[in-house]
């Protein structure tokens, strides 16, 4: 996780479920942070600040972070940061800043590869970004469709690299009136790569008047049409989405009366299934932060960040009446339980499973404070 450190530096801790968290590496404060990891726990943290973007790795095999990085993006700010990792440990960097989202390729040796253009982006876009295994990427965004944030129209984006990753085609999802901006959020728009090797994109549009949850292939947006996740008649904004261990997909929203997920399956010729929608029992009415699926014994778990009553800490809801029907070959999974604390995480997941809520609800929580494809 990121968390404040001396001077208003941003220290990355690393730790095991229910253990104690040590200080990784230290990153300086300000600016946009980003966080992200791969399969075996290698993690890659990065911050964006007095015109410089610093990336730290850190190998799952080493005690130490590194190599960290850093290379010039000029004086403009920027307003939105997002990672992706392969299993190399290879990251892409993408960010908004001037007017367009950019990206490098920072290679485990720590080479930088060339800046690149991806597309136009008016500031604070909800950003997201995957890098597969096969060289290939995509970058997708929600970002004001016009000059500034104040723009009533939202415009869904995704771009798309070659095999050496190098950004080669852009294409438009949707464009709907959202003079609120609230399809532009953070969490309103989710990039996953499933199982299968497959990426799915979730994101928020305005449809007949309300505010939907769509999802399908990435490889697929804009083309072909997306399934639609939540109810119509009422407002729904994407707040997370997970994958699980047999090409499925968990998948959270806010529906205005509560916290409502379903598990989203695919079928051959990427056909994302219909969904069965469930009101998440026990889960914030602010919002969730993060959702993970411990592979093992599919166990959903979402995790937030209770401001009240002072002190602030970590709740999470998780059990198996989050996914009502089972995915093929799942075991039975244990009930529900929903908790809070103060420091320690004591609900027995795997350690990759509450690495990532503690990580995805830290950059999100700084975030919020701070606002105050398939690849082949």
């Amino acid at each position: 996780m990121l968390a404040p450190g001396p001077g208003g530096a941003r220290q990355l801790l690393l730790g095991r479920a229910g253990g104690e968290l040590r200080r990784a590496v230290t990153l300086p404060g300000g600016g946009q942070a980003a966080l992200t990891r791969a399969y075996l726990g290698d993690v890659a943290a990065a911050v964006a600040a007095r015109g410089r973007i610093r990336i730290a790795l850190v190998r799952w095999f080493r005690h130490e972070a590194g190599p960290t990085v850093a290379f010039g993006i000029g004086p403009a700010p920027v307003t939105a940061l997002a990672l992706a990792m392969d299993y190399r440990s290879e990251v892409l960097v993408v960010w908004q800043q001037a007017g367009s989202s950019y990206a490098r390729l920072v290679r485990n040796t720590g080479a930088v590869g060339p800046l690149q253009r991806v597309g136009p982006a008016a500031p604070r876009p909800a950003l997201q970004a995957m890098l597969s295994d096969n060289g290939h990427g995509m970058v997708a965004w929600a970002t004001a469709a016009g000059s500034g944030t104040g723009a009533r129209e939202t415009a869904v984006k995704i771009a798309f690299t070659d095999a050496h990753t190098r950004f080669d085609a852009l294409r438009t999802v949707a464009t709907f009136p959202d003079p609120a901006a609230f399809a532009r959020r953070d969490g309103a728009l989710a990039l996953v790569r499933l199982a299968d090797e497959n990426v799915l994109l979730a994101w928020t549009a305005r449809e007949g008047g309300h505010y939907r949850v769509l999802a399908g292939p990435a490889v697929f947006a804009g083309v072909r049409p997306p399934r639609t996740l939540s109810a119509s008649g009422t407002d729904a904004r994407l707040e997370a989405l997970a994958p699980g261990a047999d090409g499925e997909a968990l998948a959270v929203w806010d529906a205005g009366a509560g916290t409502q997920s379903c598990k989203l399956l695919t079928a051959p010729g990427d056909v994302v299934l219909p969904c069965t929608a469930q009101q998440v029992p026990g889960a914030s009415a602010a919002g969730v932060d993060a959702a993970a699926v411990e592979p093992a014994a599919d166990r959903p778990a979402l995790a937030w960040l209770d401001r009240a009553p002072a002190p602030a800490r970590v709740s999470y809801v998780a059990g198996s009446p989050l996914l009502a029907y089972p995915a093929r070959g799942y075991a039975p999974a244990a009930q529900v339980a929903a908790r809070s604390g103060g420091g320690v995480h004591w609900l027995r997941i795997t350690a990759a499973v509450a690495a990532g809520l503690l990580a995805c609800a830290a950059v999100v929580v700084l975030a919020r404070r701070r606002r105050g494809g398939r690849a082949a």
